[in-house]
């Protein structure tokens, strides 16, 4: 047997004091642990010193479980086989400066009774000037002292060293802990002395009761690993600490001992595995928090001498970047063909990431993990290749966990194109409670060529306090419907990005909270719009980007048999109380440009207002059919006339009254069809869109 030391030779001295002079079947049992070295628990914690001089708690002893099996080692009552007093016999040593190793225990076999010669084994404290957790170990036996009756354990029982953290086994917490080991199992008596159970308070495969989550763990200090390899650790030879980040990959590569044959590891952190054969320590931790490890050498004769000790500091990743993130790439020709893109992922605790990119109509799954350092835990990376959109195209992000956001680029060759994108911090603990709701918001553009309609786009969105989920939908000036969803970002931001066959619409709204109880939640941005070519009369040869102006805000609510805008009631004095407006559009070229006064009129029903428009000689005839207050959309038709009637033009109009800084009005837009020369007719002509403005006057 290696390495009993100083506490068999100490054993050996005693039973020869004590043992009858014929030899007798023996069970020996040996607490292997390196010399003066303290006890501590799973934080590093000293156990209690005792009291001063020779103390009075038992810090340990060993025993068994009546029931136990090593399915099942902590099944039934608990049995000591050590006592709780010191009991002195002439000729006892006694060791100082030792951790919990402890030799002794004879079992002597008279007339088919089996007597335990019982084992004392106290904590003396910082008698021999230890700090806490390290205590001397006196050892006595008294020949023919009882532990317990009848027969002994059976063969195969699993051995338990029951820990105590205090001065005193009544008042202490206890905690027992037995390992897979075969040499940790009971050995019936031979026939001969000297059958040995070895019981290694370094074994790799200690089971706790109470497993994973025992809060006490004993470890027994030694000296550090050297760093090989591996992003989530720094440190190296001299430091006894490893600094690791779960969800990176971890290599440490343990310095080997002379005429080691393989190696056992105790107290891994999680995701961290022992190569026996190497004594690499390496995989990716999983679980935050600090870990006293032991590597110690083996070889034939058995555990070397020297324990290998080091602390694992596992940090966990910064709240920052784990959660739900969304945002947008922008627009490349060559990159991305000028579509831009959308990111949306999920990151977790564990450093993995899911989701996917959105290239126009096309979808791509990310999924992979992280990059992180241990020395940087509030930031995290992510590369990876995009084949399906080329050979040489990368995504490459950054988060930022103090920002809660992320940057990067989508890289094609030598060409890259900006990527920046936020997390949602909401849940139902933490909701935007501020921001949710409602809004609505109008899309206009600066850009006064025909090629561009000219008309006032409009939308609606909502905002799920409890997720941050974002739902859009938008009605473009030229007809298109888009509808989309985004993450709410902390600071209020939101991802738009839609893109199809006939349009593409991508930027970045903010929501901002009101500061008072009289204003109103408010919403601006500016969104690119890309039209390629298409079919059909509306802009069939496309336009863009081209950026338009984004702004709104939550609604007013408009309270049952009241109007629109709080317009003021028709009288006699003032007929008409709101006014239509319509211009550009070809309406300009033509020098038509026009607008109505109406008479707006409550209804019983807030589903509804009533719209009379007078008509006026000479100029369109014009409609309102269409006027919901409580939705604010409103829609309704002019007629053009023409030099004949297979020229007249009848056009639909249609919007949505939203509110900007305070200010509530209708914003909307028409498609009138060109005059048709050559073979073109009215429904074949190009049409060209104006704008619409519905507001109180």
């Amino acid at each position: 047997m290696k390495n009993i030391g100083i506490y068999g030779i100490l054993w050996l001295a005693v039973c020869g004091l004590v043992a009858p002079a014929q030899a007798q079947p023996t069970v020996q049992v040996v607490w292997e642990a390196p010399a003066s070295k303290p006890l501590l628990n799973s934080a590093g914690v000293a156990l209690s010193a005792g009291l001063a001089e020779e103390g009075d708690g038992v810090l340990l002893q060993l025993g068994y479980f009546d029931a136990g099996t090593p399915a099942s080692p902590f099944a039934g009552k608990f049995i000591a086989l050590t006592g709780a007093t010191i009991a002195t016999t002439s000729g006892t040593g006694a060791v100082t400066g030792g951790t919990g190793a402890v030799t002794g225990g004879t079992g002597a076999v008279t007339g088919g009774t089996v007597t335990m010669v019982a084992l004392q084994a106290t904590s003396v404290g910082d008698s021999g000037g230890g700090a806490a957790g390290t205590f001397s170990i006196n050892t006595s036996f008294k020949e023919g002292a009882t532990v317990f009756q009848g027969a002994p354990p059976a063969t195969g029982t699993p051995l338990v060293i029951r820990f105590f953290d205090g001065k005193t086994v009544g008042t202490s917490t206890h905690h027992n802990v037995v390992s897979g080991g075969a040499n940790w199992q009971w050995k019936a008596p031979m026939e001969a002395p000297g059958a040995f159970v070895i019981l290694s308070l370094a074994d790799s495969g200690l089971v706790w009761q109470g497993g994973a989550a025992s809060s006490f763990k004993t470890f027994i200090p030694g000296s550090p690993p050297e760093i090989s390899t591996g992003g989530g650790g720094g440190g190296g030879v001299g430091t006894d600490e490893v600094q690791a980040i779960v969800g990176a990959l971890l290599t440490l590569n343990v310095p080997e001992e002379s005429q080691s044959s393989t190696y056992r590891a105790a107290y891994l952190p999680p995701g961290l595995r022992l190569n026996t054969a190497t004594g690499v320590v390496s995989g990716v931790p999983t679980v935050p928090g600090s870990y006293r490890i032991l590597v110690t050498p083996l070889n034939s004769s058995g555990a070397a001498q020297e324990v290998v000790e080091f602390r694992i500091n596992v940090a966990g990743l910064s709240k920052g970047v784990v959660g739900k993130f969304s945002g947008l790439v922008e627009r490349s020709p060559a990159a991305n063909s000028n579509l831009g893109a959308s990111v949306q992922l999920t990151t977790t605790a564990a450093g993995l990431y899911s989701g996917r990119l959105l290239v126009g109509a096309r979808s791509y799954t990310l999924k992979g993990r992280l990059e992180l350092d241990a020395d940087q835990p509030t930031s995290a990376r992510l590369s990876t290749a995009l084949p399906q959109l080329g050979a040489d195209v990368v995504l490459a992000l950054e988060f930022d966990g103090e920002t809660q956001s992320f940057t990067g680029t989508l890289t094609k060759g030598e060409t890259s194109a900006a990527a920046n994108g936020w997390q949602t911090p909401w849940t139902a603990a933490v909701p935007a409670t501020s921001l949710q709701g409602a809004y609505t918001y109008r899309l206009g553009t600066t850009d006064t060529s025909d090629s561009v309609p000219q008309g006032y786009g409009y939308g609606s969105l909502k905002v799920n306090a409890t997720t941050g989920l974002v739902a859009l939908t938008t009605t473009l000036a030229d007809g298109t419907r888009a509808t989309g969803s985004a993450v709410l970002g902390k600071a209020g931001e939101v991802a738009v990005y839609t893109s199809s066959a006939s349009t593409s619409l991508a930027g970045q709204l903010t929501l901002t909270a009101a500061t008072s109880t009289t204003d109103r939640n408010t919403l601006l941005g500016t969104v690119s719009w890309l039209k390629p070519t298409v079919a059909g009369s509306v802009y069939a040869s496309g336009f863009g980007p081209v950026d338009l102006d984004v702004a709104g805000g939550a609604p007013v609510a408009v309270a049952k048999g009241s109007l629109v805008f709080g317009l003021d009631p028709v009288s006699a004095e003032a007929p008409q109380n709101a006014e239509l407006s319509f211009a550009l559009g070809g309406l300009d070229a033509e020098g038509r440009e026009f607008s109505r006064e109406v008479a707006v009129k409550p209804t019983t029903s807030v589903a509804k207002n009533t719209v009379t428009i007078p008509l006026v000689p000479g100029t369109p005839t014009t409609t309102l059919p269409t006027l919901n207050p409580s939705t604010g959309a409103f829609a309704g038709t002019f007629l053009l006339a023409g030099s004949s009637a297979a020229t007249n033009r009848s056009v639909r109009f249609q919007g949505q009254v939203v509110t900007i800084d305070g200010e509530t009005k209708g914003y909307g837009y028409f498609l009138l069809p060109t005059l048709p020369s050559g073979t073109l007719t009215l429904t074949t002509s190009p049409k060209l869109s104006g704008s619409v403005l519905f507001y109180k006057p």
